[in-house]
């Protein structure tokens, strides 16, 4: 069985960019996991993702990106969404706490948001599917494939950045081989969708 560890010398989980033993090896859990309640650990799952929320532009021409980056819908509200609510709701399987419901109420304004473009590359990138009814042709679908990956790929990094968080605030993690396969499991995960998003850069730069 492979052991999941972390090496004194590799960089450490917490994001910090230093070498392990430089950084979280010898400091002490800031919550101790023994002593933990349900309320406070739901706490900590809440902060956590608050923490690893970020915003950025996935969009591969950097330089004519805008400034505001935008909480952009992955499935059009005024569209598919307004059909699907009930009364202004719609569930999804992303919870908001640690209740372990299978599915969570969320208001339409709110419903599969992300924030990984800038206005501008939302705008235009996706004018064929947000202007036009889906008629099916290539572009429609590369379009709305090129959106549910980079959605993906944002609740990656965001999974990491939590990740990164959690080690931060229990470093004795390190010592633990199943709870640090969960952090390389999900690093790991997002570094394989980096190799995807070449593929859709080169897509969409060339325009094919």
């Amino acid at each position: 069985m492979k052991k999941y560890t972390i090496g004194r010398n590799e960089k450490c989980f917490c994001g910090s960019d230093i070498k392990f033993k430089s950084c979280c090896m010898r400091k002490k859990d800031l919550l101790e996991r023994e002593s933990i309640d349900a309320e406070s650990f739901n706490k900590l799952y809440s902060k956590g993702r608050k923490q690893a929320r970020f915003r950025e532009c996935h969009h591969p021409v950097k330089n004519e990106c805008s400034e505001k980056i935008i909480s952009a819908h992955s499935i059009q509200n005024n569209k598919i969404l307004s059909k699907i609510a009930d009364d202004g709701v719609v569930l999804m399987p992303i919870p908001k706490n640690l209740n372990f419901n299978e599915q969570t109420e969320y208001g339409r304004k709110e419903a599969t948001t992300f924030t990984g473009f800038c206005n501008e590359h939302d705008k235009y990138t996706f004018r064929p599917i947000e202007d036009k009814d889906f008629e099916g042709s290539e572009e429609q679908v590369f379009l709305h494939i090129y959106r549910a990956f980079v959605l993906e790929l944002h609740r990656k990094e965001e999974g990491h950045r939590f990740y990164q968080y959690l080690f931060s605030m229990m470093p004795s993690i390190a010592r633990n081989s199943e709870k640090m396969k969960q952090l390389w499991v999900s690093k790991i995960g997002h570094d394989d969708l980096l190799i995807e998003k070449e593929e859709f850069d080169k897509a969409i730069i060339d325009n094919r």
